[in-house]
C-alpha cells in the first residue's frame, strides 16, 4: 500500500512540474511580430521618410541659392593680362594646332619622319625688317636634307588663329623666307612656320610681332 502512496506522490510532482514550465512559457508576452501590431503601420513610416527627405532637399536647395558668384576676378590686373593682348606683359595662350598627335609629348613639329628614317621639326624665327605694313618670316625644317622636298609656308594674323597664309613653296633644303607688306600699323600679330609632309600638315610654334607705328612728325 505504501508503495501505491510514494508512485500516486511521484505522479502528483511530476504533473505539476510539467504544469508550472508549461505555464511559464505561455504566459510571457510574445514579441510583436510585425509594425501593425506596435500600432505603427508602414504607411507612417513611408510618410516620416519622405519628409525627411523633403527637408533635406529644402535645406539643399537653400544652400545652394546662397552661393553667389564673385566676378570681380574680370577686373582685376592679374586678369586683363591674360586677356588684353595689347599689353606688352600680356601672357599669350595659343593654340597650337597639334591637337591629336601621335606622340603629344614630342616638340611641336618632330611627328614627322622622312624616307631616312630622321624626325623632321619645323621652327618660326622672330620676323624681321618690321615695318609699319610689312615683315620678313624666316623659319628652318630640321632633319630636312637637301634632296628632300617638302611644301612650307606661314600662318599669321592678329589673333592666335593666324588666319592669313603666305603662298606656299616646295623646295628643298631647310631654311625659307617670306616677306609680306599687308599689315597694319601698330598691331600685335601672331606667326608660325608650317610644312606638309605625306598629306599632313606640321605647325611649330607661334611668334609674336608688333609693326611699326605711324611717324608723329
Amino acid at each position: 500500500m505504501s508503495s501505491l502512496i510514494t508512485k500516486i506522490i511521484i505522479g502528483v510532482v511530476l504533473v505539476g512540474a510539467v504544469a508550472y514550465v508549461v505555464f511559464e512559457m505561455t504566459s510571457d508576452d510574445p514579441a510583436p511580430s510585425s509594425l501593425t501590431e506596435t500600432g505603427i503601420t508602414a504607411g507612417e513610416v513611408a510618410s516620416d521618410s519622405i519628409r525627411v527627405s523633403s527637408n533635406e532637399f529644402l535645406a539643399s536647395l537653400r544652400e545652394v541659392n546662397a552661393i553667389t558668384l564673385d566676378t570681380s576676378l574680370f577686373t582685376r590686373p592679374e586678369f586683363r593680362v591674360l586677356s588684353d593682348p595689347e599689353n606688352d606683359n600680356a601672357v599669350t595662350l595659343v593654340q597650337t594646332g597639334d591637337e591629336g598627335r601621335p606622340n603629344p609629348f614630342a616638340q611641336i613639329g618632330s611627328d614627322s619622319i622622312n624616307a631616312q628614317g630622321v624626325a623632321l621639326q619645323i621652327s618660326v624665327d622672330a620676323p624681321t625688317k618690321l615695318t609699319q605694313t610689312g615683315a620678313q618670316f624666316s623659319g628652318t625644317i630640321t632633319g630636312a636634307t637637301s634632296k628632300l622636298s617638302i611644301e612650307r609656308w606661314f600662318e599669321y594674323g592678329p589673333t592666335a588663329m593666324t588666319s592669313s597664309q603666305t603662298p606656299h613653296t616646295t623646295k628643298a633644303g631647310s631654311a625659307f623666307s617670306a616677306t609680306i607688306d599687308d599689315l597694319v600699323p601698330s598691331t600685335l600679330y601672331y606667326v608660325r612656320a608650317v610644312m606638309k609632309v605625306n598629306d599632313k600638315e606640321y605647325r611649330s610654334s607661334v611668334k609674336t610681332f608688333r609693326t611699326l607705328g605711324l611717324d608723329t612728325n
